[in-house]
């Protein structure tokens, strides 16, 4: 016998099959039964004897462990693949690709959920910093020169984080006339959305004025599908990830705010004839801009707005008009813009905006925490922080505190309105068309009658008959 077949004979005889029992055990247990009980010792009972024991053994197994007893197969599932995309994550966002790379830059988000916090908005700390890492996972993947975590929209199904970053290199957008080129006016920004932190995130497409427009006329829910068909009256001219990118672009524009001084209009350049020229209604830092106190900055005439104006149009700028002689332009202008005005004050506070129907604001501004002033190394603090919530945007947040200010939006991205929303009417239903004069069914017993056979008196017999 060679030495393989020893090592198959040897791991047969010590297999567990059977109650946890080998072969060579039960054999030793079916001769040590025969020698206790001689008239069982024969050839012939021994099949007999074996099954007897195979039946009256008692085989002792080991318990099993409490979580392998009540482990559900498809929780444990969907638990390792949270794990595992929670290690990715963490490599990828911690790796040595991404430490060795110059990176836009980026605020501190969980510094600045510590101010949202006080406000009444927050993540969990375990959310905030996965967030932290997959941010600055997308701001090396997509080489923006800044990027800033935007908000978090509710849909029915999923809810979509939403990220807003300016890209070092703007790439040419959509070919539409009346489309605002990336990188100025509502497409200034580049917007992207994930429904899972710990996957990647899809950029959103540009802006346009159609779609801005019909989405102030709607009322949606978002479900949660960005391929998803926005069913609306009026009809929206794209799908759900369009009317999001819409959504993100009316409150950016509404609700993101900034101290007051701490930008100017952007000073004039000379053109190309030696003439000053600027850019159309363009902001940038103030110089030499230093925040004041939470205390002094409570008030909506403290704040002003960022983003320019989005008009009627869908635009922060009036196009001119084509097809029009060159001598009615002007009129044509003029009368776009005296429907349409353009909002000519750059900086304007928040103090300036309408306020909502019946109330006399339209934004709370409050401070919150311990108002005390304590003595640091780096000088005075405070723990208090001042808060804007706007009322127009349920969701909208702007918190500033101790030199910083951040902006959030969390809500179902829906502006405030009546408690009736009535949407617009369809189209008119056209008329019943007039009904057409009915005729005698033809009689198949009766012969047609053929134009000049009868004569006058059959003419009056026929008119008789029909009376």
């Amino acid at each position: 016998m060679g030495e393989s077949t020893q090592e198959v004979v040897r791991d047969l005889f010590q297999k567990k099959e059977h109650r946890g029992v080998n072969l060579i055990g039960h054999v030793a247990n079916v001769v040590t039964k025969m020698v206790q009980d001689p008239a069982k010792a024969s050839y012939d009972k021994f099949e007999a004897t074996s099954s007897f024991i195979k039946k009256h053994t008692f085989a002792h197994t080991d318990p099993r462990e409490d979580y392998q007893v009540n482990i559900d197969k498809e929780k444990w599932s969907i638990l390792r693949n949270y794990i595992n995309q929670s290690l990715d994550l963490f490599a990828t966002a911690k790796g040595a690709q991404i430490r060795s790379t110059p990176l836009g830059y980026m605020s501190d988000l969980e510094t600045d959920f510590q101010m949202f916090n006080w406000a009444g908005i927050g993540f969990r700390e375990e959310v905030v910093h996965k967030l932290s890492l997959s941010l600055r996972k997308l701001l090396w993947e997509s080489k923006a020169k800044n990027l800033r975590f935007w908000g978090k929209i509710y849909g029915i199904n999923k809810d979509y984080y939403v990220a807003e970053g300016e890209l070092g290199k703007v790439t040419q957008g959509s070919q539409n006339r009346e489309t605002e080129a990336r990188g100025t006016g509502t497409n200034k920004f580049t917007y992207w959305v994930t429904d899972n932190i710990m996957e990647d995130w899809i950029e959103l497409p540009d802006v346009t004025p159609e779609q801005i427009r019909v989405a102030r006329s709607i009322k949606y829910i978002f479900k949660g599908d960005l391929n998803g068909k926005v069913v609306s009256q009026p009809k929206f001219p794209g799908k759900e990830r369009h009317l999001l990118r819409a959504q993100i672009a009316r409150i950016t524009a509404a609700t993101v705010l900034v101290p007051v001084d701490s930008y100017k209009p952007k000073d004039p350049v000379e053109g190309e004839e030696g003439e000053a020229e600027a850019e159309a209604n363009e902001i940038e830092p103030a110089d030499d801009f230093t925040l004041p106190g939470v205390m002094e900055l409570v008030g909506a005439d403290k704040w002003m707005h960022f983003h320019q104006y989005v008009l009627k149009a869908g635009r922060t700028s009036h196009l001119a008009p084509e097809g029009i002689p060159e001598d009615e332009a002007e009129d044509a202008m003029a009368a776009i813009l005296e429907n349409d005005p353009v909002v000519e004050e750059r900086t304007r506070t928040a103090d300036q905006d309408t306020p909502l129907e019946g109330l006399e604001i339209a934004y709370i501004s409050k401070l919150v925490g311990d108002p005390q002033q304590y003595k640091d190394a780096a000088g005075d603090i405070s723990y208090a922080v001042c808060i804007m919530k706007s009322l127009r945007w349920p969701g909208a947040l702007t918190a500033a505190q101790n030199g910083k200010w951040a902006n959030i939006y969390v809500g179902y991205g829906t502006k405030h309105g009546s408690l009736a929303f009535e949407p617009q009417d369809c189209e008119p239903i056209l008329d019943e068309p007039d009904d057409r004069a009915g005729y005698p069914e033809p009689n198949h017993k009766d012969p047609p009658k053929v134009e000049g056979e009868e004569g006058e008196e059959g003419g009056e017999e026929g008119e008789g008959e029909d009376s």
